[in-house]
């Protein structure tokens, strides 16, 4: 009998077994998005530019590490609770971070743009994007800093409201979304709706954790329904086009969880069958510095106007040779920091 026949039918709970090497497919799928927005793509032909717009969804990637970082947190708190769970996140999210942005922003802030400690300041604890809606490198920190230090409250809310008051947060958080660009469609607005937009993904992960944690087999209806929202989120957006910018995020969040079971299949089908996923493995380990490092990188060179000096291609392969290099370096950096911090 072929081995596919023994295999169990797939549940929602299999995407776990593969959800380290899913983030090394989304932390590629960013840095080849940038790669695509900053040095473009091709040559111009009806190929080049087909290739392009594909590359162009990669923002989804962004949602989907938002999406199943919420599934991650499910299991770390329970386990762990609140202290130990909070201590994870430092070390896994501020312990990196820290080397980045404090080279980074003394760099810009008090040599290149020369505005001053204050800023640098701003900058290194987010609060500049915050408070004045600054759309620095780093904008994505500011996000996950926040959701993971709010999580264990949502957590005892869901747990409490039995999913209810989780999703009246979506509810709520989409209705402002939408309200905050009604009365202000400024470039604040449009950065700082960055993360607003993000908020109702993560949440829909909290909301989802019990159901695939519970190991419940993938329903066709389920599936029915986010294609359906898909398709219902076309409607504001073309009858009334000033919404387009939340409406296109939270349509391409959805269309990135229905690819994302596509390709957690057949990455549970080659782990299954000891097929190589060795790349994604090891990127997945170092998303967070995979994500940080580029795009740092990627500023450097746009503030030198550096972007057009060499052709597409090559800028892709330096970028990404140079990306995981020093992901590498600071993920082994971070660790040596946890050892001594926590040794002391």
């Amino acid at each position: 009998m072929s081995p596919i026949k023994n295999s169990k039918p797939f549940s929602w709970q299999k995407l776990l077994t593969v959800r380290t090497e899913l983030f090394g497919f989304f932390a590629i799928g960013i840095v080849i998005f940038h790669c695509n927005a900053i040095f473009g793509f091709g040559n111009g032909s009806s190929i080049s530019k087909l290739i392009s717009k594909v590359l162009s969804q990669g923002n989804m990637c962004v949602d989907l590490f938002f999406f199943f970082s919420a599934l991650g947190l499910k299991r770390s708190y329970e386990k762990n609770g609140t202290m130990v769970y909070y201590q994870n996140r430092i070390k896994r999210v501020i312990i990196p971070y820290l080397p980045c942005a404090l080279i980074y922003y003394c760099w810009y802030d008090l040599f290149f743009s020369g505005k001053g400690a204050i800023q640098y300041l701003l900058d290194l604890t987010t609060f500049n994007y915050w408070f004045k809606g600054c759309v620095g490198p780093l904008w994505y920190i500011s996000m996950i800093v926040l959701l993971y230090l709010l999580y264990p409250i949502l957590y005892k809310i869901d747990t409490a409201t039995k999913h209810l008051g989780i999703i009246a947060m979506i509810a709520g958080v989409m209705i402002w979304e939408i309200y905050l660009f009604h009365v202000d469609s400024s470039l604040t607005a449009t950065n700082i709706e960055r993360n607003i937009s993000r908020i109702p993904v993560f949440l829909l992960g909290l909301v989802m954790a019990d159901h695939i944690y519970n190991n419940k087999k993938l329903k066709l209806m389920e599936i029915c329904i986010m294609a359906a929202s898909v398709i219902l989120m076309y409607l504001p957006d073309i009858l009334c086009p000033k919404y387009h910018q939340p409406f296109w995020r939270w349509r391409s969040a959805v269309i990135g969880l229905l690819a994302v079971l596509a390709l957690g299949f057949v990455f549970c089908f080659c782990k299954e069958h000891n097929i190589g996923l060795v790349i994604f493995t090891f990127m997945g380990k170092l998303s967070l510095e995979i994500y940080m490092i580029h795009i740092l990188i990627i500023s450097v060179l746009e503030n030198y106007d550096l972007c057009e000096k060499l052709p597409w291609y090559v800028w892709y392969v330096v970028l990404i040779t140079v990306t995981m290099v020093l992901s590498y370096l600071l993920n082994l950096l971070s660790k040596k920091l946890i050892s001594v911090i926590w040794k002391a």
